[in-house]
């Protein structure tokens, strides 16, 4: 949605859920001008 928005936007996704990130891998995909990554991290513990 924000890449539909603003296409050069960065998304960066952050979860710790394994299973989570599996979908993440699935799903993620960027517009040619921005980029979406994904983080396996817990905002929580920096």
């Amino acid at each position: 949605m924000a890449q539909q928005a603003a296409p050069a936007s960065g998304i960066v996704y952050v979860d710790h859920d394994p299973l989570v990130l599996a979908h993440a891998r699935a799903l993620l995909t960027s517009s040619p001008e921005g980029h979406t990554a994904y983080v396996d991290a817990d905002l929580r513990d920096p």
